[in-house]
């Protein structure tokens, strides 16, 4: 959703920690490994990453890429984008782009 998670296999011991402990279930077991099967759903409460005792799991914040109406190019995370750029209603860092008293 607004995570990339990724397993290293060379770690992985597949004990089903991972498994267990998510709330969305990401993770399930396949050939003896954890693999990220619904990595969208990913929350980031990283408590995979506690409970993974060979640290095989990260879990990192997608970064999104936005043209702001004004034809600003922005390279930012999910949760730093403005209303006016997302949806979501998140707060915005570019507050020259974004601020209406800025422009002028």
């Amino acid at each position: 959703m607004g995570y990339n998670v990724s397993v290293d296999n060379d770690k992985c011991v597949g004990c089903g920690e991972c498994v267990d402990v998510c709330p969305v279930e990401v993770y399930e077991i396949k050939d003896g490994k954890s693999e990220p099967v619904n990595a969208e759903e990913c929350l980031g409460c990283e408590s995979c990453v506690e409970v993974c005792e060979t640290s095989a799991i990260t879990v990192e914040e997608a970064e999104l890429t936005v043209q702001c109406p004004r034809g600003i190019p922005l390279l930012t995370r999910l949760r730093n984008i403005c209303s006016f750029h997302s949806a979501a209603g998140r707060v915005c860092v570019w507050r020259h782009c974004c601020n209406p008293s800025a422009l002028s």
